[in-house]
């Protein structure tokens, strides 16, 4: 195997292949990351749990990404395959995104740990702890309330012929619980730097962009949405190319 040259032209990445559904809420998380880093990547359309996935991953979970340093020729030992988006997007952000780009103008949507003295610096440290929490909330807190207790169920009682207002009733409970978290993170967003995409960014968005297209959208939707800061924040996100990239 030819190690690819970290600091090389996007030719040395070899492939990168991401398996997962279009409706994966961090399968579409993972894609926003490889779109932003300029990393490109081949999009596999697969299940959860079906058995190309199980072959991949034990646990049948999406996504998974594979990397084939040398391409086609890569040695089955070599291949790199990653399925939890924690590990994902620790191995874009310190393997992959220095590859496709020049020394010096490395993208980061982790901020970049910086040493001092021979030690960690400590504010480096913070940011990116703070980071890492955000992110590990939303994965952990936010999306099971959110996809389990509103979209998901939302979309099957839609599909058995509830209306709106009847949803609404019926998830009652689960609503609650998410205007609770998302007033969490709508006072998060007085001091988030909207400048700077980072990966918590890209896990916060298909969350809340299935909210906007549940019958709860008017949270973080429409003339008077509940968290307007939130609403802001997904309209200047629609308009990223990383965004148009996973819709097309």
């Amino acid at each position: 195997m030819t190690t690819p040259d970290r600091l090389g032209a996007p030719e040395d990445l070899g492939v990168v292949e991401l398996f997962g559904t279009s409706s994966s809420t961090f399968t579409r998380s993972i894609a926003l990351g490889l779109h932003e880093l300029g990393i490109p990547f081949i999009a596999i359309e697969r299940a959860a749990h079906s058995a190309d996935i199980k072959s991949r991953n034990p646990y049948g979970t999406v996504p998974i990404l594979v990397h084939r340093p040398d391409g086609l020729y890569t040695q089955p030992s070599d291949i790199v395959t990653l399925y939890e988006p924690s590990a994902i997007r620790r191995y874009i952000d310190e393997f992959l995104a220095p590859i496709v780009h020049t020394k010096g103008s490395v993208k980061h949507l982790t901020p970049p740990l910086t040493i001092q003295a021979g030690i960690n610096h400590a504010k480096t440290v913070i940011e990116r702890a703070g980071l890492d929490g955000k992110v590990a909330s939303f994965v952990q807190t936010l999306y099971p309330a959110v996809e389990g207790g509103v979209v998901k169920p939302a979309a099957q009682m839609k599909k058995n012929g509830a209306d709106r207002e009847s949803i609404l009733v019926a998830l009652q409970p689960g609503l609650d619980r998410v205007h609770q978290l998302m007033e969490i993170v709508e006072h998060q967003m007085q001091s988030w730097d909207q400048a700077t995409v980072t990966w918590a960014d890209l896990f916060l968005y298909p969350i809340a962009d299935d909210l906007r297209n549940s019958p709860a959208a008017d949270l973080v939707a429409g003339n008077s949405p509940a968290f307007p800061k939130i609403a802001a924040w997904i309209t200047n996100m629609d308009a990223r190319q990383s965004v148009h990239a996973i819709k097309s």
